[in-house]
């Protein structure tokens, strides 16, 4: 199934943390539970000007059909440097989280 015959919503997570990395710089880490089995992405949010809070959305693709099945996740995001003045806004559904 490709991407595009996915539905794609901002998830919650519940943990967060920047560690140095191995192959990139920094590894940003979330885990969290989803609502049904889904692919659980970090996506940076574009910016035309370098922003204070550089924001990267918890983002969940799934079909639109499947069980309610509450699902743990881990996500990863590996980076060379923050793109933001002051670090990272992490977006999720009900919540954001500075880092």
């Amino acid at each position: 199934m490709t991407q595009d015959n996915l539905k794609r919503e901002l998830v919650d997570f519940e943990t967060a943390h920047v560690a140095i990395g191995t192959v990139k710089g920094f590894i940003l880490t979330v885990s969290g539970e989803t609502p049904r089995p889904m692919e659980v992405k970090l996506e940076p949010v574009p910016f035309d000007e370098r922003p204070e809070w550089w924001k990267i959305e918890v983002a969940g693709y799934s079909p639109d059909f499947g069980p309610e099945v509450v699902t743990p996740y881990q996500a990863h995001f590996g980076f060379d440097s923050v793109q933001g003045t002051k670090g990272i806004e992490l977006i999720g559904k009900t919540k954001t989280e500075r880092l």
